[in-house]
C-alpha cells in the first residue's frame, strides 16, 4: 500500500510543479528584429550574468531554515500515521528535496547533499534532515529536532 502513497504524492508534486507558476507568452516572432542594432552591446547583458552568478542565494540561511521546517512537518504528519498524513509527508520531502537541487536560492551545503543522493528522494530527505539537526534550532521544545 506504501508504494501506492509514494507513487501519489510524486504526481501530486509533478502536477504542483508544472502548474506552478503561470507561463509568459512566446514573445511574436514577427515583432522582433531579425537582427540586432548596432549600437547595442552585449556587455550589459554579460555584466547582468555575471553579477547574477557572483550574487548567488540573498540568504542561503534563511532558505536552509525554511527547508528544515518543511521536514520538521513532513516528520509531523508521518507521526500522525494516517495515509492521507504519509502522502502529505513524502510530498513535503520531496518538494525539500526539489528545493535544495535549485542551485541559486539553496543553502550551499544543502545543494550539495540533494546533488550527492539525486535520484533517490529517501534518501535525500534523511540526509537533509540529518544536516538540519546539527545545523538548526528546534521549532519546539518538544520535538526531538
Amino acid at each position: 500500500m506504501r508504494p501506492f502513497f509514494f507513487l501519489s504524492a510524486v504526481a501530486a508534486a509533478l502536477v504542483l510543479s508544472a502548474c506552478g507558476g503561470a507561463s509568459e507568452p512566446a514573445p511574436d516572432a514577427s515583432s522582433a528584429p531579425a537582427t540586432a542594432p548596432a549600437e547595442m552591446s552585449s556587455e550589459p547583458a554579460q555584466a547582468a550574468e555575471t553579477a547574477e552568478a557572483s550574487a548567488g542565494p540573498a540568504d542561503p540561511e534563511a532558505a536552509a531554515s525554511l527547508l528544515c521546517m518543511d521536514l520538521r512537518l513532513a516528520d509531523s504528519y508521518r507521526d500522525a500515521g494516517t495515509p492521507g498524513d504519509e502522502a502529505e509527508a513524502m510530498a513535503l520531502e520531496l518538494g525539500a528535496a526539489t528545493d535544495a537541487l535549485d542551485e541559486g536560492s539553496a543553502h550551499p551545503e544543502l545543494h550539495a547533499i540533494a546533488m550527492e543522493h539525486m535520484g533517490d528522494p529517501e534518501a535525500t530527505a534523511a540526509a537533509l534532515k540529518d544536516w538540519c539537526k546539527e545545523h538548526t534550532e528546534p521549532v519546539n521544545p518538544s520535538s526531538p529536532w
